[in-house]
């Protein structure tokens, strides 16, 4: 049997790994399946108060309907419909190496009733006129702004690679850094971007984490700092967000949001706000939730998402007429 092993979100980075230990040989049936992963998110889950769940009656729904002559498919569905009950786009079940697999955010409970707001070909071929799908897209467009996408912070491009990037920007009179479509990866790099927007070391937010199952037992809050380092760019910037923004981004697009010099212009983000922790339950199945909530620099919970300053859709017609009704709305206001 496996140990759970999971990442811990400690001081904006991934610096230590928690072990939960289950014993050598622990009971393998559903009933003690469920039971177990019933008590790890009660003990662990950092949202019950933000989202109003009483996590107790939760089990009193779903625990009746196990028991140990369910099959795999039946017990697979009560387990995914108890943890759907957290809303939680952080949420995963998986039984490996199967069809069995589910999560908040792919069942569409994030974005049902958003538009998408992006749409890369519009981008590459109206715009960049390169890199359709590049997860980092850097260019100077018209009326010299500067423009970054970043589709995903699970790519990583390191110190030397956004120097670069951002001495090029120095000449421009305003930036644009996109991260629509970005649905997170790792926390380090939003570091590695942030901290050539700031010029002394600044606070961007806390975390904590659950101390007991007792409801609001909380450690107490850890701040959160990028310290400046690298090339410096101190002019306006805007950051454009859609629905799919989520998790690490989610977290940058709070951090950016409290520099005086940025704004934020899209959709409202899609949330995400904690670090995820995972494990294994003794029949095998992988689970993931929110464990290590991030607060910004007020400690208001980012768990349902960032407002954008200017909320803009890119609308029907624009589309057709292959214009980005949100990048333009940018462009304006760095002009």
């Amino acid at each position: 049997m496996k140990k759970f092993i999971l990442l811990i979100l400690v001081g904006f980075t991934f610096l230590s790994c928690e072990k939960l230990f289950i014993s050598p040989n622990p009971p393998n049936t559903p009933t003690e399946n469920f039971d177990l992963l019933w008590k790890t998110v009660r003990d662990k889950y950092c949202y019950f108060e933000l989202k109003g769940i009483n996590w107790q009656s939760i089990y009193d729904k779903y625990r009746p309907k196990v028991n140990d002559q369910l099959t795999q498919d039946a017990f697979f569905t009560i387990v995914s419909q108890m943890m759907n009950e957290l809303h939680d786009g952080h949420v995963n079940l998986q039984i490996p190496n199967t069809r069995y697999s589910y999560t908040y955010y792919s069942s569409l409970g994030l974005l049902r009733g958003y538009a998408h707001n992006f749409n890369d070909s519009i981008l590459t071929n109206q715009y960049l006129k390169f890199g359709y799908g590049q997860k980092v897209r850097s260019s100077i467009l018209n009326e010299n702004i500067g423009y970054i996408y970043y589709g995903s912070f699970s790519t990583t491009l390191d110190d030397n690679g956004w120097n670069s990037i951002i001495n090029r920007m120095v000449i421009t009179k305003g930036l644009i850094i996109d991260i629509r479509d970005n649905n997170g990866g790792s926390v380090e790099n939003i570091k590695r971007l942030m901290q050539h927007f700031v010029s002394q070391k600044t606070l961007i937010g806390y975390t904590r984490s659950k101390n007991s199952a007792t409801l609001n037992d909380f450690k107490d809050y850890t701040p959160v700092y990028v310290e400046p380092s690298g090339s410096f760019y101190g002019k306006k910037i805007v950051v454009l967000t859609n629905r799919r923004v989520f998790s690490a981004a989610n977290m940058f697009a709070s951090a950016m949001s409290e520099q005086s010099q940025v704004t934020l212009v899209g959709d409202l983000t899609g949330g995400g706000g904690a670090g995820p922790i995972g494990g294994e339950l003794p029949n095998g199945w992988l689970y993931r939730f929110s464990a290590v909530a991030f607060s910004n620099t007020q400690k208001e919970d980012i768990e349902n998402g960032i407002k954008p300053d200017y909320r803009v859709n890119i609308t029907t017609k624009d589309e057709t007429a292959k214009i980005d009704t949100i990048l333009e709305k940018a462009i304006a206001l760095l002009n």
